[in-house]
């Protein structure tokens, strides 16, 4: 699922928008988490910031790599005492909806 805010940014800024898929590769190259962990740090870090197209995107990523509903749900609760409640509200039912999606489109094939 690909965020399509982020598809504007790179359409109208192409180099930049490189230089960023850059930068997020090396993070995830170096860092000693596993992947999962990773993920589920990366969705509570962006629902804090209340971005749900972001969340979104990263909602296939998580689950690929091994997360269940449950821990997805859980990252955005653990956003809430850095972020807010009200950032969250707003994201919460776009992810519990997404992952849903997600999941039957899978199981279907």
């Amino acid at each position: 699922m690909k965020n399509p805010d982020f598809e504007l940014f790179a359409q109208l800024f192409p180099d930049t928008a490189n230089h960023f898929r850059a930068l997020h590769r090396s993070v995830i190259a170096e860092s000693v988490l596993d992947p999962k962990t990773q993920q589920l740090i990366y969705i509570s870090n962006l629902a804090a910031l209340g971005y749900a197209p972001a969340v979104k995107s990263h909602i296939p990523l998580a689950l690929r790599a091994g997360a269940t509903k449950e821990e997805i749900l859980a990252s955005l609760l653990t956003s809430v005492p850095a972020g807010g409640l009200v950032p969250i509200l707003p994201v919460l039912r776009e992810v519990a909806e997404s992952i849903d999606e997600f999941l039957t489109a899978q199981a279907a094939g």
